[in-house]
């Protein structure tokens, strides 16, 4: 799968040709990519703009003021809206940017919007005539490029940037072409309001190569780029000429070294290694001392404390071994308790407790209604209608009540939210995820996992990442220039692992070029971990054998969805770990991820530091046992006994 529209996806293609259409330049009224057969025209290709919506009443806007720190990567943008109709209503103030497209762009192959969503909030209900100031904050970190050829990080050109507001991408591009000066007879489809778009002017072309853990930013995804493996043979869409319109790349033909690669399955043993410094020397286990998780209570959001270590040091290699495939797992050594989840990026696929009487969240099935009995978490709206309604407040409401729902049902985990994009209106599971566009979706998810991560309940933003088709996705190939890829496809998943903090998450089945998600260092070490510094543990989507078990632990992933311990039997015995010891410290630090979920949700309520976790055999368990042991010897017995009744058979035949 070739991404070879780059940063053109939905909206951004459809507003910046359009304003390229209108400034003459970039051939943007030719035909290629129209559909109407003749001259590219913007009526023709859109029915409603990104953003679009109705109101049963009317608005007028005001934009009071644009304010710009770079120093703290934010801006605030404040807008007056006034009621001017006759029904009560909330309005969307939706504040999009234009960044200039210069010179250096055009020879870096730095690709530029035409406008780019920044921000957003909502207005309260607004009585007819009443009116509000509204404060809609922006990560200045949205509003960077990232230039994949010649800088290597993000950027900011020197020049004129615009901020405007509108109803919808559309409008708010009308409103910065009519602040140009531009009309209808310079071939706009209505004029703009010069009024609602502001000036900011950046007198220095900059980089910002220190993410905000002060991590160096620069590129890790050189290798997911079809030109690495075949120079030139992907064109990618550029609007300094709209005739590169990407075609359809279905006759590839992979090269050997290609082939090699991609064949190479670095989990078919354990010798895959990155570093060989480590030991099973420096890894004390089985230390004798007797902590339990719930020691660490008062420490539990400092993932690096040194007390950590000590309960790491209390456990066994099969310990370590055992968190990896055990979908969250009981670790008695430590008494960790078991860690119930669910699936569904629209709510928990559960329904109330009825199991555990003793929970203050239990529902009892013998007085409950059929509704209660039968009901299911998973009716909310889809993440798509959610993130339509531009309301953070409501984000937070949606992710309070989802954590609310994990107490109810027992579970202390959902898979979720959807932090994919939406490539194209065709995506299997567009419902999940909230848009097309990068900023939408990380601000919204970012709100709704704030307020899930406040109420234990340990959201997992998923499916990291390029993930964005259903049909023929375990395995695929995804090739992409790194600055879509940072800008469209990772920025969706930013706001909800950077400002979300989520106690764990989940990956794609794709391969990130040609390495799988799963095993990809870059993706999810060197990008998740120290660049964006989040904290938790990584799950596989559902576990095949695209899935290499010793490459991926190494990388990053540490717990494989519904993966057999059997498939882990050549890996993880003691043997393998002292052919590299690398793997086992990789084991270890999965527990650690795993353990630090598991305190900082709702799965530790009710314990104490004295309580211990053990393993006990139920009643039924030991008769069931018993009765699977009794009818196999049965059936052996029964078995011996057709043979023998063969033979017979055969001899009184010859008789």
């Amino acid at each position: 799968m070739v991404y070879a529209e780059g940063i053109y996806v939905g909206y951004k293609y459809y507003e910046t040709r359009y304003e390229d259409a209108v400034l003459g330049q970039g051939n943007a009224t030719n035909s290629k990519g129209s559909t109407n057969g003749g001259a590219w025209n913007y009526a023709n290709e859109v029915s409603y703009s990104f953003g679009y919506g109705l109101s049963y009443t009317t608005f007028q806007k005001t934009l009071d003021s644009v304010d710009v720190d770079l120093s703290n990567y934010s801006a605030e943008v404040k807008v007056t809206v006034k009621n001017t109709g006759s029904v009560a209503s909330a309005y969307p103030v939706q504040v999009y940017v234009q960044s200039p497209y210069t010179d250096y762009d055009k020879a870096n192959k730095v690709e530029k919007a035409a406008v780019s969503l920044a921000g957003y909030n909502k207005t309260k209900i607004l009585q007819p005539g009443e009116s509000e100031q509204v404060t809609v904050p922006i990560n200045m970190r949205y509003v960077f490029s990232y230039d994949y050829t010649n800088a290597k990080t993000y950027i900011l050109d020197d020049g004129t940037y615009y901020f405007a507001v509108g109803d919808g991408a559309h409008d708010a591009l009308n409103n910065i072409l009519a602040a140009k000066g531009k009309t209808t007879s310079d071939g706009m489809d209505y004029n703009g309001v010069a009024g609602l778009a502001k000036t900011w002017s950046n007198s220095t072309f900059r980089t910002f190569s220190e993410s905000e853990t002060g991590f160096t930013v620069t590129n890790q995804f050189d290798d997911a780029n079809l030109n690495y493996w075949m120079p030139g043979t992907v064109t990618y869409l550029t609007r300094s000429d709209w005739n590169t319109f990407p075609k359809k790349y279905t006759d590839i033909t992979p090269t050997a070294d290609m082939i090699t690669r991609i064949k190479t399955d670095r989990g078919t043993d354990s010798s895959y290694t990155q570093d060989t410094t480590k030991t099973l020397d420096d890894m004390i286990t089985n230390s004798g001392t007797n902590y339990t998780l719930m020691m660490l209570w008062d420490v539990r959001t400092d993932y690096d404390n040194a007390f950590w270590d000590e309960l790491l040091n209390q456990m066994s290699l099969d310990d370590y071994a055992m968190v990896t495939y055990t979908l969250y797992p009981a670790i008695e050594s430590v008494s960790v308790p078991a860690s119930p989840n669910t699936d569904s990026p629209n709510g928990l696929n559960a329904g109330f407790n009825t199991t555990d009487n003793t929970s203050p969240y239990y529902v009892n099935p013998d007085t409950a209604s059929d509704f209660m009995k039968s009901y299911k978490f998973n009716t909310y709206p889809t993440a798509a209608t959610r993130a339509a309604s531009f309301n953070t407040k409501l984000a937070e409401e949606i992710g309070h009540m989802m954590g609310n729902d994990g107490l109810w049902a027992d579970k202390c985990g959902q898979t979720g939210p959807g932090n994919n994009t939406h490539r194209t209106a065709f995506g299997g599971r567009n419902n999940e995820y909230y848009s097309e566009d990068a900023v939408l979706g990380a601000v919204h998810g970012g709100h709704e996992v704030i307020k899930m991560t406040e109420m234990g309940l340990a959201a997992a933003p998923k499916h990291f990442a390029f993930n964005d088709q259903e049909t023929n996705r375990q395995g695929l190939a995804c090739f992409f220039n790194e600055q879509a890829g940072r800008e469209i496809y990772l920025r969706n998943f930013q706001g909800s692992y950077v400002d979300g903090k989520p106690l764990y998450g989940m990956s794609s089945f794709s391969r990130i070029g040609l390495e799988p998600a799963t095993s990809s260092v870059a993706l999810l070490t060197t990008l998740l971990r120290d660049e964006w510094g989040w904290k938790g543990f990584t799950m596989t989507d559902m576990a095949n054998a695209y899935m290499p078990v010793v490459a991926s632990i190494v990388a990053g992933t540490d717990q494989w969805c519904a993966f057999s311990g059997n498939n882990f039997i050549p890996y993880t015995n003691e043997e393998a770990f002292k052919e590299n010891p690398e793997f086992a410290w990789a084991c270890r630090e999965a527990a650690h991820r795993i353990m630090y979920m598991a305190l900082n949700s709702n799965a530790v309520n009710g314990l104490a530091s004295d309580t211990r976790v053990v393993s006990v055999t139920p009643w039924w368990q030991t008769a069931i046992t018993g009765v699977s042991i009794a009818a196999g010897l049965l059936t052996a017995l029964s078995f011996v006994m057709y043979i023998v009744s063969l033979i017979q058979d055969k001899k009184k035949q010859k008789g």
